[in-house]
């Protein structure tokens, strides 16, 4: 579930959980796993995201999209903003990086 051997599932709980129990209501877009939409609004990437799994996720969320995220301590590449709660909104096309960090 996890590439880290010393990783607790809860580091990652909705990607341990759709790669577990919870498969049967999984969608993958590339690296992304999220819930199905009736299910829960909740996404995930891997442990160490690279820009690859970002952009999937900022085109899973569409323009001006939420991706909801657990566990995800990397921040997002510049084109991808961060909410304070740590959503994923795909840039409105302005190439720039705005939220923390």
């Amino acid at each position: 579930m996890s590439a880290e051997p010393d990783a607790h599932p809860l580091d990652n709980p909705v990607r341990s959980s759709l790669l577990g129990p919870h498969a049967r209501f999984a969608q993958r877009h590339g690296g992304v796993l999220r819930y199905l939409p009736s299910v829960s609004p909740f996404a995930a990437l891997t442990d160490q995201p690279g820009n690859r799994d970002w952009a999937d996720a900022a085109a899973r969320a569409g323009p001006g999209g939420l991706v909801p995220l657990a566990g995800v301590t990397m921040p997002p590449p510049a084109g991808v903003e961060a909410g304070a709660e740590h959503p994923l909104r795909a840039d409105d096309r302005r190439g720039s990086r705005r939220g923390p960090g």
